[in-house]
């Protein structure tokens, strides 16, 4: 079986749901362009999801996943563009497709990969900071069990302190997996709500489809404040054009579905472009051009 080499960022079946004649509408905000194209060439990279393991083989366990996921989940979204009720099963599976919506980004891995550098810079200061950490390091029950030469505490301090922290992809991909199964857990016990746009509006989604909209604003990376599960803070996963699911705080489990006005369409569209990694996504340029005039995204 040949391995797959192009992969998809942002699920192909997804993006299909803004194609008009198999074409989405696509705005590069790092090069300030527009561009039309197919789905299948849409937020693709080169062996994404792939890494290499100990023997030298390509494992794409992650791959596997994300496609069976997919499979099951696209019936649902299409249940849910169409207003049929969706199954207590099928929330499940849709609360899976999104966590790993939410873990599988370029955006997402990069925010992982920096808190697992923090972690080990924490973990190596605490431990092996200085000299005399090192020496307590050392001494401890864990360390003296296990047969070790002898060790110059000062030596470490000095090799620690010039140690630069690579993460490796794999990694990343295995901490993203467990990550994406816990979350599906996490977002499935929230509050939720299928808001349905107004004739006269759609929703846009990007290249970092779960959108969080944070009662403390964003940072200077566009990064939201906040945790996800904190008072106030909401996430926003557009569905297609017309549907956009809204996952609450609230630890109750509740489902909703409602209307919204194009007012409030603006401002989840306005949070889903704040939130965009390198790319936004529509059936619509106009639509795109307005709000990146609004929120001056340039």
């Amino acid at each position: 079986m040949s391995l797959p080499k192009r992969q998809h960022i942002i699920p192909k079946f997804y993006l299909e749901k803004w194609c008009v004649n198999d074409l989405l509408y696509v705005y590069d905000v790092k090069k300030r362009q527009f561009r039309q194209q197919t789905s299948i060439n849409t937020a693709v990279q080169k062996k994404y999801y792939t890494w290499i393991d100990k023997n030298g083989n390509p494992v794409i366990d992650l791959e596997k996943l994300l496609a069976f996921v997919e499979s099951h989940t696209s019936p649902v979204i299409d249940k849910i563009i169409n207003k049929i009720e969706i199954s207590a099963e099928e929330l499940g599976t849709l609360a899976f497709f999104i966590s790993y919506l939410f873990v599988r980004v370029p955006k997402f891995r990069n925010i992982l990969k920096d808190d697992l550098k923090e972690f080990s810079r924490y973990f190596i200061d605490h431990h092996f900071g200085t000299v005399d950490r090192a020496k307590k390091t050392l001494n401890e029950k864990s360390f003296r069990n296990k047969t070790r030469p002898n060790l110059d505490p000062k030596k470490i301090v000095e090799l620690f302190s010039k140690h630069e922290f690579i993460i490796k992809k794999d990694l990343l991909l295995v901490s993203s997996t467990e990550l994406g199964s816990q979350l599906a857990q996490v977002f499935g016990s929230l509050d939720w709500c299928f808001h349905y746009a107004s004739s006269e509006g759609s929703f846009i989604t990007s290249d970092n489809p779960v959108s969080i909209l944070s009662p403390q604003g964003i940072d200077s990376n566009r990064r939201p404040i906040g945790g996800l599960l904190e008072k106030g803070v909401y996430k926003f996963v557009p569905l297609g054009p017309k549907v956009c699911l809204r996952i609450g705080y609230s630890q109750d489990s509740t489902i909703c579905s409602d209307t919204i006005p194009r007012w409030l369409i603006r401002i989840v569209n306005s949070c889903i472009a704040l939130n965009c990694d390198r790319f936004l996504f529509s059936h619509n340029k106009a639509l795109l051009e307005s709000i990146i005039k609004r929120i001056k995204l340039n």
